[in-house]
């Protein structure tokens, strides 16, 4: 599967906001990790913002879990979201992030 590649020039700064706007939206019942439950409505947002209506299936929320929990602990935490958003937004590693942040 081809990595789609967003890269915006954003600073790291830029991309943990946007990615603490995002989450912050979506964590509703659990402030420290975005829930299973939750993550079918981050996916029906994103498609919509292009036009395209679909309801998720498990398949698809574990697999979209499993894109966003860059810590493999099963959860997407925060830190999760801002490292998969610095990735997108600025085109840096994960482990380019850590070293910078």
């Amino acid at each position: 599967m081809n990595k789609l590649n967003l890269s915006l020039n954003y600073d790291i700064k830029t991309a943990k906001a946007i990615a603490k706007r995002v989450f912050d939206q979506y964590a509703k019942q659990n402030h420290a990790n975005i829930e299973d439950q939750e993550v079918s409505p981050m996916i029906r947002d994103a498609y919509s913002s292009i036009g395209q209506n679909i309801n998720p299936n498990q398949t698809d929320v574990k697999g979209f879990v499993t894109v966003l929990d860059k810590d493999g602990d099963g959860k997407v935490s925060l830190e999760d979201f801002e490292r998969h958003c610095v990735d997108l937004f600025c085109g840096k590693s994960a482990s380019s992030y850590l070293q910078n942040s």
